[in-house]
């Protein structure tokens, strides 16, 4: 019996045995186990394996025969009458074919004026840049009036760097109409706006 103070330490127990390490049993059962799966996995490997091999019994599947009888018609069947198809002659509906591709800047005004004359919004959207091409439908609502008959001056009345601008005159809905625009030159003449009055 050991005697401890108060207030101090207590001295070692020395009579009890040391604590056995079990680590060596650890590594028996892992192994064991390591042993038993892998031995289970050979097992089903080989039996899969063996299961895809064929063998001298196997046999290939027979063809597949019908064993019904063509069924027998017992109603006369009388033919259907025919039908006349009547042809109506269709008239071609006039096509304006793009011209050219303009190659100046009082061409590409010449071609985009006679499209808003002609109320042709895609000839006249083909003719924008690039970066306009959307907003000309929604320019043609608002500024042109039907019938149009504008026209454009045949060279330009102010330019200044890579742009050209163009008066138009004329009539529109019967009255007297002016406006002008404005045509892009860096690259490929196009129409970058217009306004009419």
């Amino acid at each position: 019996m050991s005697y401890q103070p108060p207030g101090g330490i207590a001295a070692p127990d020395y009579g009890r045995p040391p604590r056995k390490s079990r680590a060596g049993l650890f590594i028996a059962l892992m192994v064991i186990l390591l042993v038993a799966v892998l031995g289970t996995g050979v097992w089903i490997a080989t039996k899969v394996v063996s299961d895809l091999k064929p063998t001298a019994d196997d046999h290939p599947p027979a063809p597949i025969t019908s064993v019904a009888p063509p069924p027998k018609l017992t109603a006369s069947v009388k033919p259907k009458p025919s039908i006349t198809i009547k042809t109506v002659p269709v008239k071609p509906v006039p096509v304006t074919p793009l011209p050219p591709a303009p190659t100046g800047s009082g061409q590409v005004a010449a071609q985009f004026v006679s499209r808003l004359n002609a109320n042709d919004a895609a000839g006249a959207t083909a003719l924008g840049c690039a970066d306009v091409k959307q907003a000309i439908p929604s320019q043609l609502k608002t500024f042109v009036r039907r019938p149009a008959a504008l026209t454009v001056s045949k060279t330009p009345v102010s330019s200044a760097g890579p742009i050209e601008v163009f008066s138009l005159s004329g009539t529109m809905k019967g009255s007297a109409a002016s406006g002008i625009m404005v045509i892009e030159v860096a690259t490929r003449p196009c129409v970058k706006s217009f306004v009419v009055h």
